[in-house]
């Protein structure tokens, strides 16, 4: 009684999503040039896709979707600049064409026992974008469903997931082993859209999860969506009953997914080709060009970061205090790397002038008074300056400082004795 009462519940759960799917007249998941599209349906959230077809495969389900080609901009694959963004993060990564997104849906979390019941993989073809989506319908088709995950991650060479690093991939990897597998086959590159994420900085209330990813850059919200922890009930209901209807949310869910990843990848390339022009996503451009100065990406990183330190988009006195100064005491790193030391005295020069300068930035500026015009009293005077802000609020000399003016002072000697 107690497992018929919660099934009953779960369903009238499912039956509240579609009525509230059913009943929604306005575009909820709404991206960037989607509306007015032939064949774009305004309840699934996403254009129907131009052919659909289940079959059975080696005893599990198997459908297989075709969407329409250039259906809107943001869905096409990066363009060559925002995919030499991304390969200047990652050498090795393919064409687009070549790319395989992959989403799970599984029995639970991390563990021995977790099976994936369900695996999703999209790609760009001639025809379009082709969906691909395994169901488990028994444990004992677990084998032959695992066959063909492995043959179809075999024809790709770069691997494009959310969290795919952590979750999905050891997930699949220890049903291999467990099931004595040979191992996955290993792409020559794993793009895990979570990382990028991770390293763009945090925006307002936005986690780092694919629906809060995708509202912050993509202005996509999810309102008729299952909850994710009411999947693997719905997977064991499915496996009780033999009714696939139960998983309807399900299946849609991982389509969904798959669907915003692609998008996200895109929005994501141009960051990181410093192609974005929000103003108010300063966080994302910033750590863009952090991402590109870690791997010696000059170019990219001064690209995305002289946006994000752009006044005629926000000035600086609107901009929240610590994201204006990490944006433009990088930039100004950057030059420096780049031999720019004039462009990068400016900004150096207007933060010390505004009381918003880093022990680092009166640092350099210190440098280039020494080096570049060859001031030794005028370096001596900014490093004892950070010295004495340091101090007026009681935090540690830094180190670099004593250091620096200690061997200022030696310069200033030599020279005098030298006359």
């Amino acid at each position: 009684m107690a497992n018929r009462a919660v099934i009953e519940r779960l369903r009238k759960m499912i039956r509240e999503i579609e009525e509230a799917s059913s009943q929604e007249t306005r575009l909820q998941h709404a991206w960037p040039g989607t509306h007015n599209l032939p064949g774009y349906d305004m309840v699934r959230s996403y254009p129907a896709p131009i052919s659909s077809e289940w079959s059975r495969d080696g005893g599990f389900n198997h459908l297989h979707l075709v969407y329409p080609k250039g259906w809107a901009e943001a869905f096409n694959p990066p363009c060559p600049s925002s995919e030499e963004a991304l390969r200047s993060l990652e050498p090795k990564l393919h064409a687009p064409t070549g790319w395989l997104f992959l989403d799970i849906e599984t029995t639970g979390l991390l563990g021995a026992g977790t099976i994936a019941f369900l695996v999703g993989f999209g790609a760009w073809t001639p025809s379009g974008f082709e969906l691909t989506q395994f169901l488990l319908g028994r444990d004992d088709d677990e084998e032959s469903m695992l066959a063909s995950v492995a043959k179809l991650m075999s024809q790709h060479k770069t691997l494009v997931t959310f969290n795919g690093k952590s979750f999905d991939v050891p997930v699949l990897e220890s049903r291999s082993v467990i099931l004595g597998f040979p191992p996955l086959p290993t792409p020559d590159v794993h793009l895990d859209l979570y990382h990028l994420v991770r390293n763009m900085g945090r925006k307002g209330t936005y986690g780092l999860g694919l629906k809060d990813s995708c509202e912050r850059f993509l202005d996509i919200t999810r309102k008729q969506d299952i909850p994710g922890n009411l999947i693997p009930a719905l997977y064991f209901v499915y496996c009780r009953e033999g009714d696939i209807s139960i998983l309807e949310p399900v299946i849609e869910h991982n389509r969904m997914d798959i669907l915003d990843m692609v998008l996200l990848a895109n929005r994501l390339a141009k960051v990181l080709a410093g192609e974005q022009g929000v103003a108010d996503d300063r966080a994302a451009l910033r750590g863009a060009g952090r991402l590109h100065y870690r791997k010696g990406n000059l170019s990219l990183a001064r690209r995305c970061l002289e946006q994000a330190s752009d006044n005629r988009l926000l000035p600086w006195e609107t901009q929240p205090p610590d994201e204006a100064v990490k944006s433009k005491s990088l930039l100004a790193d950057v030059m420096r790397k780049q031999g720019d030391w004039d462009n990068a005295r400016t900004i150096w020069e207007d933060a010390v002038g505004r009381g918003i300068a880093t022990n680092w930035d009166y640092l350099w500026l210190a440098r280039y008074y020494e080096l570049v015009r060859d001031d030794v009293g005028t370096a001596i005077r900014l490093v004892e300056e950070a010295i004495k802000i340091s101090s007026a609020r009681q935090e540690p000399i830094l180190a670099e400082l004593s250091s620096r003016h200690r061997r200022l002072l030696g310069v200033l000697n030599r020279r005098a004795k030298g006359r």
